[in-house]
């Protein structure tokens, strides 16, 4: 990391307002005192992310397949600023987005994609595939729409744990799974606009969603932002990688209809021996003329 000098305050001063700055970007900070018998050691780094202009972007996707950062996104947490380091390894690489926690490192230690700008998540949903979580007990990867460190929603992988989590006014509330990466390969948040609801729910395919907590909308999200983050909160010597892949922030779409998941179940039983069906239509409805694959 470069650093410029940004200015000299008068003696006894212990504030300084720095102005000006651009929209959405992370600063670091550090200060030292100054007399005539020379400097003093540097401070401890604080570091800050600006607020964005509006929360009036539009969604967006991306499939990390051109190994470049889009102007969508900038390194950064939601979490406290302070959690925030650099030395943790984000990269497109390989068409995904690979994350690659601190080796042996006692300390918090988090990095990964925010959004350059903040949305309104009214109606809308987060998706992300988790193709790897990182190793270790306290190595992590995680979703998160929120406002802040104090107020946000969050799917994460921790150990051999899956946590669904809300923050408000910094009070954790949690329900946890045990991580299964098959059938938690895909991670979602979404606001239901019929019931004013945020639904934590996770897939094998990214197509039949499976609702792990559901809780009324307690967080504004008329300007939240959303990550792709993973690091450790301690020491873990082999912490491995996170790898992320197909994001998606799109209109909020309900679960698949029962009728079909029924028919989809009666001809998996009527046919036990079929390693899949090649191909299952929706007639109507929001995924009318989408086609998957069923895996038995």
């Amino acid at each position: 990391m470069i650093w410029l000098p940004l200015g000299t305050t008068a003696a006894n001063v212990v504030s300084y307002n720095d102005t000006g700055l651009s929209a959405s970007k992370l600063y670091h900070y550090r200060v030292r005192a100054k007399s005539a018998l020379g400097d003093s050691a540097n401070s401890n780094t604080a570091s800050a992310i600006t607020q964005s202009s509006a929360g009036s972007a539009s969604p967006f996707t991306d499939d990390f397949n051109d190994n470049l950062r889009s102007p969508n996104w900038v390194l950064g947490t939601i979490a406290a600023p302070g959690n925030y380091d650099s030395s943790v390894r984000v990269a497109e690489a390989n068409q995904r987005l690979e994350i690659t926690p601190r080796v042996n490192w006692g300390a918090s230690a988090y990095s990964g994609y925010l959004t350059a700008s903040s949305y309104d998540f009214t109606g809308l949903q987060a998706t992300i595939k988790l193709v790897q979580a990182p190793s270790g007990t306290v190595a992590e990867a995680v979703l998160t729409v929120g406002i802040d460190t104090s107020n946000r929603y969050i799917i994460g992988v921790v150990g051999n744990q899956t946590h669904f989590t809300y923050v408000l006014n910094g009070v954790w509330s949690q329900t946890f799974e045990t991580y299964d990466p098959a059938i938690h390969k895909y991670l979602r948040i979404r606001h239901d606009p019929s019931d004013d609801g945020i639904k934590f729910e996770t897939s094998a395919e990214g197509l039949f969603w499976t609702l792990r907590r559901s809780i009324p909308r307690n967080v504004a999200i008329t300007n939240v932002k959303i990550d792709l983050v993973a690091g450790s909160y301690g020491s873990v010597p082999s912490p491995g990688m996170a790898i992320f892949d197909d994001f998606r922030l799109e209109a909020s779409l309900p679960p698949l209809s029962p009728a079909i998941a029924i028919s989809t179940r009666e001809l998996q039983s009527a046919w036990p021996s079929f390693a899949y069906l090649p191909e299952t239509v929706f007639p109507a409805g929001p995924y009318h003329g989408q086609t998957c694959k069923l895996e038995q």
